[in-house]
């Protein structure tokens, strides 16, 4: 089992590859005889398309025979590619039927193209090319050889593609010249027989196409040198197809150089040749020529050929065949017309494509963006809230801070407070003795006594007034400090704020140490004016100074 397996594998590889060059006669009867012996449709359909291919220049009806085969297998078993393959082979089986050639060749264009078979549509190109060439006043084929060309240069060197890489370019060059070589298409063929030289296929049809040239250029005894070789090569291999082409155009050369006899024995030959070749065309072109040349000197045989040319002719180019033609002329426009719709649906689909994957990728965006745009929200709605928690924290901390220093100023602030209570509270004592004076001066009736009592009782009170002030003073400071700050700037007395927080800041240090002690003096300077200043704010500057100075200070002594 495993060994037919591979076996089948093989076979399957040498018709790919069968392609890079034609086979001789005996290399054909050993590839029947492996036939015989595979089992695998697949592998039967891919070598009997190989048959028909190589067999269409030794024997064209075998060619077609085989051909026929592999495209109903390959029918029956659903093989795309091997159809496509069987079709080519019947192209070129009947190349000498352009109608049933061009018919094939389409055929397998519109399968290659619908499965998308990039190297099958090339080969499919250069057959149609071909056969598009034998319709004359059709200028297609050399389109059908630039879309070959084109493919074959895009997938590179392929030794499936080499044979139909070659008979591409030679076919460009055919169809570039037509009727009317010049030199240069001369260079150009002689170029390409010189690179296949050593092909034993190449040789033969390169040389018989660049004596054809040579003829057209009237380099006749150059043509006849190269026929004459072509000719007696493809005896040698009984090749039919180039002895039909060389018999034909060699009767053209003679029929120039006015040699009648010759001319009519090699376009008897190529009539003769051409039932084998299955070339009705150059069978069509010899039998027209024949009767001609015929009728000045033998009515007869000029008769004989022109019937046969008459009825070549209805089967080439009758009401049948121009009705078969125009069939698969329709056919191929409605092809072209299917692929070019194909093409405009399809850039049509891409559009559309392009602008759904436009819109999906926009709402994708917009969705990014509304999702970002609200967790950027909730982000800055925490950030504000946090922001808020720590205001709220730090204003905290800074009341918690007021009334940890107002705790450290307490004892000062009880002993500023002390001593203008002491002078009120006294000079409230003296007051009263004053009183009691005074009223025991009146009951004398010393009244000059009286208004010196009442002046110092006045002066008394003014004394009590001022300490009573500074006492105000300093509790309206106390309660500025524990209050949280209004930020707000309001004129103040730097001199007496700086006076202030001195005179707390060491009695305070004198409440917690009292081994601390301290001379200080002040030299406040008199200009200068009230200044806008936020009190809390300054005055806190102010009593940390003051602090770290005395606690310096203190420091140094110990």
């Amino acid at each position: 089992m495993i060994k037919k397996i591979l076996f089948s594998l093989l076979i399957c590889l040498i018709s790919v590859l069968s392609f890079a060059q034609f086979a001789t006669l005996k290399e054909l009867e050993d590839y029947k005889h492996q036939l015989s012996v595979v089992k695998d449709d697949s592998s039967r359909v891919l070598m009997m398309a190989y048959l028909s291919l190589h067999y269409g220049i030794w024997n064209p009806d075998s060619s077609i025979i085989y051909g026929q085969k592999a495209l109903a297998l390959a029918k029956q078993i659903k093989y795309t590619k091997g159809e496509i393959n069987a079709l080519i082979g019947l192209a070129r089986a009947s190349m000498g039927d352009p109608n049933n050639a061009l018919q094939y060749g389409l055929e397998a264009l519109r399968k290659a193209e619908e499965n998308n078979f990039l190297e099958e549509k090339a080969i499919c190109f250069t057959e149609l090319g071909d056969n598009f060439c034998e319709l004359e006043g059709n200028p297609k084929e050399i389109d059908y050889y630039k879309q070959a060309k084109a493919i074959y240069e895009s997938v590179g060197d392929k030794p499936e593609l080499a044979y139909w890489k070659v008979l591409n370019k030679f076919f460009i060059i055919n169809a570039s010249y037509g009727e009317n070589p010049g030199e240069a298409d001369l260079r150009e063929m002689e170029k390409l027989v010189d690179e296949e030289k050593k092909s034993h296929y190449w040789r033969l049809p390169l040389l018989r196409a660049l004596a054809g040239m040579q003829f057209h250029l009237g380099k006749n005894e150059l043509a006849i040198k190269n026929l004459t070789q072509v000719i007696q090569m493809a005896k040698e291999d009984a090749n039919h197809y180039q002895l039909t082409e060389s018999f034909n155009i060699m009767s053209k050369v003679y029929g120039e150089l006015q040699i009648t006899d010759s001319s009519i024995f090699y376009a008897e030959r190529c009539l003769a040749e051409s039932k084998f070749a299955n070339q009705k065309y150059l069978a069509w072109e010899s039998s027209r020529f024949l009767s001609e040349i015929y009728e000045p000197i033998d009515l007869k045989k000029a008769l004989y050929y022109r019937k046969m040319y008459d009825s070549l002719n209805n089967t080439l180019y009758g009401a049948e065949a121009v009705k078969k033609l125009q069939k698969i002329l329709t056919n191929e426009q409605q092809l072209q017309r299917n692929k070019e719709a194909a093409q405009v649906a399809y850039k049509s689909r891409m559009k559309q494509y392009a602008l759904l994957s436009g819109l999906a990728i926009l709402l994708i965006a917009g969705f990014f963006l509304y999702r970002n745009n609200r967790q950027k929200q909730k982000a800055n709605a925490v950030l504000e809230k946090t922001l808020s928690d720590l205001k709220s924290t730090q204003s905290q901390l800074i009341q918690s801070e007021k009334m940890a220093s107002l705790g450290e100023l307490t004892a000062g602030i009880a002993h500023e407070i002390q001593n203008p209570l002491n002078f009120v509270n006294n000079f409230s004592e003296v007051n009263k003795e004053m009183i009691a004076e005074l009223k025991e001066e009146i009951e004398k009736g010393n009244y000059d006594e009286v208004k010196i009592i009442a002046n110092d009782i006045e002066s008394n009170e003014e004394k009590i007034n001022h300490h009573g002030m500074r006492a105000d003073a300093i509790v309206k400071g106390m309660l500025q400090h524990s209050r949280q700050t209004s930020g707000t700037k309001e004129p103040t007395d730097i001199n007496a704020l700086c006076d202030e927080y001195l005179r707390l800041s060491y009695h305070g240090l004198r409440a917690k140490d009292k081994s601390f002690n301290a001379n200080f003096e002040t030299d406040f300077d008199a200009s200068i004016e009230k200044t806008n200043i936020v009190q809390q704010d300054i005055g806190r500057v102010l009593l940390n100074l003051i602090n770290n100075a005395f606690y310096a200070v203190s420091e140094k002594k110990k």
